[in-house]
C-alpha cells in the first residue's frame, strides 16, 4: 500500500510537471534555465517519494508478485528505449520530432523559418511564422529530451511514459480485482502487438495512454475508498488530454459528467472533507483549461473545433436521416425507461450480454445482406473493417472473455464505470477517422480500447477461479499466439542507420548552399531531416505558397473562374495561378545563395523542371538504404479511388495482418550543381489532350493526368467548404 501511494504521488507529480512545461512552451518561456529548474524539481520530488517509501519498507514489505511485476515493467521500458525506431522519414511521428526541435531552438511553440513553407504538418500564423498543427503536450515533453540530449536522448522519451503507464495499469487492475489479475494484465499487454510497435515510435498516443489510465485509476480509487479527492484528482490528467489529442476534449467532458454525478450523488455528504487536496485538484484542472483556451486563441488553433465538426460528419447517416435519428433516439429512450422502471428486477449483465450479441449478429447479417444485394460503400463497410481488424490482431479473444464475464455476472460497478469513462473511444468503431494501412490504423485503439479489453479480460480470468493448471494452459495459449504475431517485430528497428547515412550525405553540400529536392515521396523528406536536424538550407519541394494563403485568395479566383468544378480549363487556370505564386517564392531565394544544388532520383531524364539539363552539372550519386515494415491492408487509396468496394480486392489487400515482414528500402540519388541558378524556367500545367501543348522555350510544360485534376479539384472543394463554414455562403 505504501509503494502504491508513493507511485500514485509520483504519477500525479508527473502530470503536473507536464502541465508546467506545457505552460512554458505556450507562453514562450521554454528556455534551458526554466526547463532545467522544473525538471530537477520533479526529479527531487519523485526521489523524495521514493526515499520516504524505502525508509518505511520494514513496516510494510512489498509482495513478491509486486516486485516481479515492476522488474518486468522496468525491463520492458528499457527495451522500448533501446530498440526505439531510428529517425522517421514521414508521418506524424516525424512531425512531433521536428516540432520539438523548433521548440528547443525558439523557446516557443511558434517559430520563424522560410524553409518551413513546404511542410504539411504545420500551420502558418502569418508571413514566415509557423506552429505545429498538432496539440503541444507531447511536443513539449519530447523537447525536454531534445534540449538536454539531442536526438539520441529524445529516442528514450517513451521509456518513462511506458514505465508510468504499465505501473498505473498494474495498480488499476489490483484495485479492480487483485495482484494476480494485475500480473495477468501485464502478461497480456506485453504479448500484444500494438505494445511492441507504437511505444517504439514518437506518436502522441504514448502520452495520451498514460493520461487516460491515470485518470481512470484515480476514479476507481475514489469508488474503492469512498473518497472524492481521487475523483477530482482524475480531472487533472483528463483536462490535460484536451491539449494532447483533439478527441481529448470529449474524453474530458465525459469524465467531468461522470465526476459531477458522483460528487452530487455519492459524495454529497463528504464533499467538504479533504478540502486542500480537492481544491488543489480543481485549481490544477482549471489551470489546464485556461491553458487550453489561451493556446487555441493565441495560436489560432480553432481547427480543433473544426475537427470535431469533421468527426460529427462521419455520423451523418444518423443525424442526416430523420428516420434513423428517430429510431436511434427511441432505442436510447426505451433503454433508459426500462433501466429506471425495472432496475430492481433486471439482470443488467445478462441484458448487456444479449444486447451485445444481438448487435454484433444483427450488424453482420445486415452487412452480408447489403454486400450481396447492393453496392458496398465505405460508409457501410467501415465498421466492419474495424471489427475485422480486431479479429486479425487476435483481440476478439478478449471480447469473448468479456462476454463470458457478462454471462456469468462477474463484473462489478467499477468495471462499468471505467467503460463509461472511455465511452468516446467506442465511436471510433463506427468512424475510425484514420488512414487504413496497418499497423498505423491501430494507433486509434492503442491507448484506449485495446488496454480496456485486456484489463477487463484479466479481471474476468482472475474471477473464473480456474485451477492452476487450467490458468497456466490458458495464459500459455494466449501468450503463445501473441508472441507468434509479435516475434518478427520485437527487436526490429525501423529506419535503422538512417542518421549515419544522412550525415554522410550532408558532406556533399556546403552549409551556405541551397538544396532543392525534386518532388518524390519518402526520400523527399530527407531534405526536411537535413534542415531541421542539421541546419542545411534544404527544401523538400518548392510548394512554398501555403494552403492558408491560397484559401485567402481563393474567393477571388472562384469569382474569376466560376465553372472550375466542371470546366477543366478553368481548373487548370487556378492550378497555374497557384503554381506561379510558389515559383515566385522560390525565385526570391535564388539571389541569396551562391551555390544551388538539385537532388533527384537516379536516371531522371528531366532532373528538375525549372532548370534545363544543360544548366545542371552532375557531381555525384548517393544511395540510402534502411529497413522498413511492410505495411499491409493499405486500402486508403483504393477507397478514395472507388465509390463501390469489391470485397475480393479488399481481402487480397488484407493479407498478412498484423504486418510481420520488413523490406530494405533503397533509393539512389543523383546530385547536380546548378551552373546558373538565375536561369530559372517557369513551369505551366496543361491538359493531356490540350491543343496548347507545344514546344515553348519560355515555359516547362507539365501534363496533368485525370487523377491530378481530381486531387486539385478535391483540394479546392475542401478549402471552399471551409470558407463557407467560417464565413457563411455569400
Amino acid at each position: 500500500m505504501l509503494l502504491e501511494k508513493s507511485f500514485l504521488r509520483i504519477c500525479l507529480s508527473f502530470a503536473l510537471y507536464l502541465s508546467t512545461i506545457l505552460a512554458l512552451a505556450v507562453f514562450g518561456y521554454f528556455t534551458a534555465p526554466f526547463v532545467a529548474f522544473v525538471t530537477i524539481l520533479f526529479v527531487v520530488v519523485s526521489l523524495y517519494f521514493v526515499f520516504t517509501c524505502a525508509t518505511r519498507l520494514n513496516k510494510e514489505r512489498p509482495r513478491k508478485i509486486a516486485v516481479i511485476s515492476f522488474l518486468v515493467i522496468i525491463i520492458f521500458s528499457l527495451f522500448v528505449g533501446y530498440f526505439h525506431h531510428d529517425l522517421p522519414t514521414a508521418r506524424d511521428d516525424l512531425s512531433y520530432i521536428y516540432a520539438a526541435n523548433r521548440l528547443t531552438i525558439s523557446g516557443s511553440l511558434e517559430w520563424d523559418d522560410y524553409f518551413t513553407r513546404p511542410l504539411h504538418g504545420v500551420r502558418n500564423l502569418g508571413g514566415d511564422t509557423f506552429t505545429s498543427q498538432f496539440l503541444p503536450t507531447y511536443t513539449s515533453y519530447l523537447a525536454v529530451y531534445n534540449m538536454f540530449g539531442g536526438l539520441e536522448l529524445l529516442m528514450w522519451a517513451n521509456a518513462l511514459l511506458i514505465l508510468f503507464t504499465f505501473g498505473v495499469i498494474y495498480y488499476l487492475v489490483k484495485a479492480l480485482a487483485n495482484r494476480k489479475a494485475s500480473l495477468i494484465a501485464l502478461i497480456l499487454l506485453l504479448s500484444s502487438y500494438v505494445f511492441f510497435w507504437f511505444p517504439k515510435r514518437t506518436n502522441v498516443e504514448n502520452i495520451s495512454i498514460f493520461l487516460i489510465w491515470l485518470g481512470v485509476w484515480l476514479a476507481v480509487l475514489s469508488i474503492k475508498n469512498n473518497n472524492q479527492k481521487y475523483l477530482l484528482g482524475g480531472l487533472i490528467p483528463f483536462s490535460l488530454l484536451a491539449l494532447t489529442r483533439p478527441e481529448g476534449l470529449i474524453f474530458f467532458v465525459t469524465y467531468l459528467l461522470v465526476a459531477t454525478y458522483f460528487v452530487f450523488s455519492r459524495y454529497r455528504k463528504v464533499v467538504l472533507e479533504n478540502k486542500i487536496a480537492s481544491l488543489a485538484a480543481v485549481i490544477a484542472t482549471l489551470a489546464n483549461l485556461l491553458l487550453f483556451y489561451f493556446y487555441i486563441t493565441y495560436y489560432e488553433a480553432g481547427y480543433i473545433l473544426t475537427q470535431a465538426v469533421d468527426v460529427l460528419e462521419g455520423f451523418d447517416f444518423i443525424y442526416g436521416n430523420i428516420f434513423v435519428l428517430l429510431l436511434f433516439l427511441f432505442i436510447i429512450a426505451a433503454l433508459l425507461w426500462v433501466g429506471i422502471k425495472f432496475r430492481n428486477r433486471i439482470d443488467f449483465q445478462k441484458l448487456i450480454f444479449w444486447a451485445v450479441i444481438t448487435a454484433i449478429l444483427g450488424f453482420e447479417i445486415l452487412f452480408v445482406t447489403i454486400s450481396n444485394f447492393r453496392d458496398l460503400t465505405w460508409t457501410v463497410y467501415r465498421t466492419q473493417y474495424v471489427l475485422e481488424n480486431f479479429v486479425f490482431y487476435f483481440y476478439f479473444i478478449f471480447i469473448f472473455i468479456i462476454l463470458l464475464g457478462l454471462r456469468k455476472k462477474l463484473f462489478t460497478q467499477k468495471e462499468f464505470i471505467i467503460t463509461m469513462l472511455l465511452l468516446p473511444a467506442f465511436f471510433f468503431i463506427i468512424e475510425p477517422n484514420i488512414a487504413l494501412d496497418q499497423p498505423w490504423f491501430m494507433r486509434r485503439f492503442f491507448p484506449n480500447l485495446v488496454p480496456l479489453l485486456i484489463i477487463l479480460s484479466a479481471v474476468i480470468i482472475s474471477r473464473l477461479q480456474l485451477t492452476r493448471k487450467k490458468l497456466i494452459l490458458l495464459m500459455s495459449l494466449m501468450v503463445g499466439i501473441g508472441l507468434l504475431f509479435n516475434s518478427p517485430i520485437m527487436f526490429f528497428v525501423e529506419h535503422k542507420g538512417i542518421r549515419n547515412q544522412l550525415e554522410e550525405f550532408n558532406c556533399e553540400f556546403s552549409k551556405n548552399s541551397l538544396i532543392l529536392m525534386n518532388p518524390g515521396w519518402s526520400w523527399q523528406k530527407i531534405a526536411l531531416l537535413q534542415h531541421y536536424f542539421y541546419d542545411y538550407n534544404s527544401l523538400p519541394n518548392y510548394d512554398l505558397y501555403r494552403s492558408e494563403e491560397f484559401k485567402e485568395d481563393l474567393p477571388e479566383l472562384i469569382r474569376q473562374y466560376p465553372n472550375w468544378e466542371n470546366d477543366n480549363n478553368e481548373l487548370v487556370n487556378i492550378i497555374n495561378w497557384k503554381n506561379t505564386q510558389s515559383e515566385k517564392y522560390l525565385t526570391d531565394l535564388l539571389d541569396d545563395y551562391p551555390e544551388v544544388f538539385v537532388v533527384t532520383e537516379n536516371n531522371n531524364l528531366n532532373a528538375f523542371y525549372s532548370y534545363s539539363d544543360d544548366n545542371l552539372e552532375k557531381l555525384s550519386s548517393f544511395s540510402f538504404s534502411y529497413p522498413e515494415l511492410s505495411a499491409e491492408s493499405n486500402i486508403t487509396g483504393y477507397i478514395k479511388a472507388n465509390s463501390k468496394i469489391d470485397l475480393t480486392r479488399i481481402r487480397k489487400l488484407q493479407n498478412s495482418i498484423p504486418p510481420n515482414s520488413s523490406y530494405l528500402y533503397e533509393v539512389g540519388l543523383d546530385i547536380y550543381k546548378v551552373i546558373d541558378p538565375l536561369d530559372f524556367i517557369p513551369s505551366e500545367y496543361v491538359l493531356s489532350n490540350s491543343q496548347e501543348q507545344k514546344q515553348n522555350e519560355d515555359y516547362a510544360q507539365r501534363v496533368l493526368k485525370e487523377s491530378d485534376l481530381k486531387n486539385y479539384r478535391d483540394e479546392i472543394k475542401s478549402l471552399a467548404g471551409d470558407l463557407e463554414l467560417i464565413y457563411g455562403e455569400e
